[in-house]
């Protein structure tokens, strides 16, 4: 058959790869939704018993320390957790090809 007879697709290569904000990959983005509402829970309740000044501190230093650990985590094991095993595996063929 000629080629002119088959229908064109487009193809779009992106749609496969998991959602990213600002360097922050699939899960993760929720986490960091998640930790930045709890360090602004932590800083009002910190606040309502010391001053406003500790308050915001503290929740400025939980939400700094958590997203550095979540990178630092994520660069470990990367968005999907992968086995690293170390060695040497040597796979028998389970069927002869001649």
């Amino acid at each position: 058959m000629i080629e002119e007879n088959y229908r064109k697709f487009s193809v779009y290569k992106g749609l496969q790869r998991p959602i990213q904000f600002k360097g922050l990959k699939g899960g993760f983005i929720y986490a960091a939704f998640g930790l930045a509402l709890f360090s602004l829970f932590v800083g009002i309740i910190v606040s309502t018993f010391t001053s406003f000044l500790v308050g915001t501190s503290i929740m400025v230093a939980v939400v700094l320390g958590g997203i550095i650990g979540m990178a630092l985590y994520q660069r470990k094991f990367g968005l999907y957790r992968k086995n690293a095993t170390k060695g040497v595996y040597i796979i028998h063929a389970m069927f002869n090809r001649y």
